[in-house]
């Protein structure tokens, strides 16, 4: 009998474990800890997403009846017993959730984090149980309570996802009637960055492709800015002509005389980057806010890379301009403030900026350089690039373009990017490594060696997949007029850098003491900056490379190839020495 007993003991304690370990589980699946409520902080969300949350809210007023408060906060807070609290909203009607939730952000200040850590787990809990409750008007209240509550982490909730979902399958089948809906379930898609992890992708590009056409002439210039907003910070290109030309008109009609504008002209400017739309209206506009310092001024240091960014996407070398957004840079580089999370330049923004001043050939000089060098280092030594190793690698590669070799940097830039484990292939970024290593060996093979070992950067005989070339370029025609003349033993289209995927053709010239060659470069619109007429920057960095090794470089345009090909003319070679001037700066090993 006591063995009996003694056997049951066990088994109930085993079970009182197990139930203890289940718990603990599910503590460890909720959507929240008090550990993150401790890092969170509500001071954190930007000004754009405040002036969006605003216009939403009148949006929603305009179009949804008011509910009456039936629920008092002395019901709900402060929270003593959990059990209480869940049995008091589990008698709530799902359309007074929101005003417990509003509720709950007056007893957060004075809330112990884990105990409201499990009150916003509690509260998630039961709006996803309520959802089959909830009509739209309810869903889009509960959503704005949320975000009035946890503006960061809204997208966490369990209820955001499901809550998206439901929304989206009622308009599938009721219809978007209003203007005014299509706005504000736009902007809580936009939300979520990473709206693939809450599997709302597709709806999200099917409610776009619904719904954008018919509403597009009714937004307003914060309705466009909103949607496009949204669509940026989603990844969601959104294929429709009529959207784009809006894109422009709305920002050659926003200036930044009004405040808060900038912050609004910068988020279009984005949209436009991103939707691969060029236009020299648009630039033309944006330069004239550059000249202005007054107004250049508004712009915080994202904003001012975003407009040079702007800029070397539409290949707008405009010298004044140019000099106007690296001066700006470089000044507040000296005095960076990492203190002020607003105004913290990050790797991005450096690898940005010395992307655009190497595509766009802008003017650095040797102290300017030396700079950015001493900032990056310093990033380096603090580990900012652990996680972003290909940011690194890129300002390298724009630096070495520009004229400055620093072999601590590339050292610290191969060490990182091998010493990472992406979670995807990348083929694209890894090419940019590829081409840093390509320009180290061969511009400076000694001190280059020990980290260039095994890898091979140039290969005249290389052969060249057809999905590169350019079909605007009449290879056909320019080699079977080269291999006419007798002065040329043999033409071909090569790639002979590895990494640089750009085909020109690589000319043998036959001579009776030796044969020498030659490489014919051509320059598309593509390839071509605006003012000066010059290759973009991969290509006057291939040029500059082959010009090291010694070869001989013609560059021709498209306008060369129209009319009769002069063999003779092609085959005298340019003195490039303009392309490959900002190599010539001090080496710093």
């Amino acid at each position: 009998m006591f063995t009996n007993s003694l056997k049951s003991v066990i088994k109930w304690r085993y079970l009182s474990q197990c139930c203890s370990r289940l718990g603990n589980i599910s503590q460890t699946y909720a959507s929240f800890s008090a550990k993150d409520l401790l890092y969170e902080t509500s001071d954190e969300a930007g000004t754009l997403l405040t002036r969006f949350a605003k216009h939403v809210a009148i949006e929603r007023h305009n179009i949804c009846e008011i509910v009456p408060n039936k629920v008092r906060y002395a019901d709900f807070f402060p929270v003593s017993d959990m059990k209480y609290f869940h049995k008091e909203l589990s008698k709530t009607s799902a359309d007074q959730l929101a005003s417990i939730i509003v509720y709950a952000s007056t007893y957060r200040s004075n809330a112990d984090p884990s105990k409201f850590a499990q009150v916003l787990n509690e509260l998630d809990r039961y709006a996803v149980d309520k959802l089959c409750d909830m009509n739209v008007d309810t869903i889009l209240r509960t959503m704005y309570a949320f975000l009035f509550l946890i503006p960061n982490w809204m997208t966490r909730l369990d209820f955001y996802s499901e809550g998206m979902k439901k929304l989206y399958d009622t308009l599938l089948q009721d219809g978007c009637k209003f203007k005014e809906l299509f706005v504000q379930v736009s902007f809580y898609f936009g939300l979520s960055k990473k709206i693939s992890r809450n599997n709302l992708q597709k709806q999200w590009n099917s409610f776009l492709h619904l719904h954008l056409e018919s509403f597009l002439d009714e937004l307003s210039t914060l309705d466009v800015a909103l949607v496009a907003s949204a669509a940026y910070k989603t990844s969601t290109k959104i294929e429709n002509e009529k959207f784009n030309q809006r894109l422009v008109k709305e920002v050659l009609g926003t200036s930044t005389v009004k405040s808060g504008n900038d912050a609004l002209l910068i988020t279009l400017i984005k949209s436009l980057r991103f939707q691969r739309v060029n236009s020299d209206e648009v630039c033309e506009h944006v330069a004239k806010i550059c000249m202005n310092s007054q107004q250049i001024n508004q712009f915080q240091t994202r904003g001012q890379i975003h407009i040079f960014a702007l800029f070397a996407d539409n290949l707008w070398d405009n010298e004044e301009c140019m000099q106007i957004l690296v001066q700006e840079f470089i000044a507040k580089l000296r005095k960076n403030n990492t203190d002020n999370y607003v105004n913290r330049i990050r790797g991005k923004d450096i690898t940005t900026f010395l992307w655009c001043c190497f595509q766009l050939k802008c003017r650095m000089t040797p102290h300017e350089l030396q700079t950015v060098e001493d900032v990056l280092l310093r990033m380096v030594y603090n580990n900012e690039f652990k996680y972003f190793p290909d940011q690194l690698v890129e300002a390298c590669l724009s630096l070495w373009s520009l004229g400055l070799k620093s072999k601590e940097l590339l050292q610290n830039a191969i060490k990182i990017k091998s010493d990472s484990s992406p979670k995807r292939q990348q083929p694209k970024v890894d090419s940019r490594l590829t081409v840093l290593l390509s320009a180290a060996q061969i511009e400076e093979p000694t001190w280059c060696m020990p980290l260039t070992k095994g890898f091979k950067s140039f290969n005249i005989e290389s052969s060249v997949p057809a999905y590169l070339l350019n079909p605007d370029i009449p290879y056909n025609t320019l080699l079977s007029r080269l291999r006419e003349e007798n002065s040329v033993a043999s033409a071909a289209i090569v790639c002979p850098i590895n990494g640089i995927n750009i085909p020109g053709v690589l000319v043998q010239l036959s001579s009776l003491s030796h044969d020498s060659y030659v490489f014919v470069e051509i320059m598309t619109k593509s390839q071509t900056l605006q003012f000066s007429n010059q290759p973009v920057g991969i290509l006057r960095l291939k040029v500059q490379l082959l010009q090291a090794m010694g070869y001989s470089v013609k560059l021709l345009s498209l306008k060369d190839l129209e009319g009769p090909l002069n063999v003779d003319e092609v085959l005298q070679i340019d003195n490039i020495e303009n392309i490959t001037e900002t190599s010539k700066n001090s080496i710093k090993a």
